[in-house]
């Protein structure tokens, strides 16, 4: 059965039982005691419509769109990985297991261990700022990845001649 997703000023039909699967967060509003369980509508506000659409298509067609996250971000590598991160901060939101793997994979994608340091500094500040802008907790995977970058740039500093 189709369900009408409705979000900010679009709305999406999916096939209920694909995203309470997917996520907890629909599967209790769409089963437990909520207005959304008999209504069969759920509304949601608040998210980027682009990354929520891009979870939507995920969900529907097992197909994380790379390619429209490119073309939001210009070629613009900040814009790269924070679009990936409010893609993966909607996921997260939301409770579905699988998309934020696969966001994760996408910040990795993103070079932030080139020989540019004052590059590196500028996409890991506007990485941290996009992730911890929605979170408000510590502990997360993708906080998880941004400790190991800098724990990493950090060990190639001490290994380097400029630390002797």
């Amino acid at each position: 059965m189709a369900a009408p997703v409705k979000h900010s000023a679009a709305e999406y039909r999916a096939h209920k039982a694909v995203i309470c699967i997917e996520s907890r967060f629909f599967h209790k509003a769409f089963t437990g005691n909520f207005k959304e369980a008999s209504d069969n509508i759920i509304e949601l506000h608040h998210d980027p419509a682009d990354h929520f659409e891009s979870l939507l298509k995920y969900i529907c067609t097992n197909n994380y769109d790379r390619e429209l996250i490119e073309k939001l971000a210009r070629n613009n590598a900040t814009a790269m990985i924070t679009e990936a991160i409010g893609i993966y901060i909607v996921t997260d939101k939301y409770q579905f297991d699988t998309v934020p793997d696969l966001t994760l994979q996408h910040v990795k994608a993103v070079p932030l261990g080139s020989k540019d340091q004052q590059k590196n500094a500028t996409l890991l500040s506007a990485a941290l700022q996009r992730h911890y802008s929605a979170r408000s907790g510590t502990g997360t995977v993708m906080g998880n990845r941004f400790v190991a970058i800098i724990l990493e740039s950090q060990q190639d500093f001490t290994n380097s001649k400029a630390f002797d």
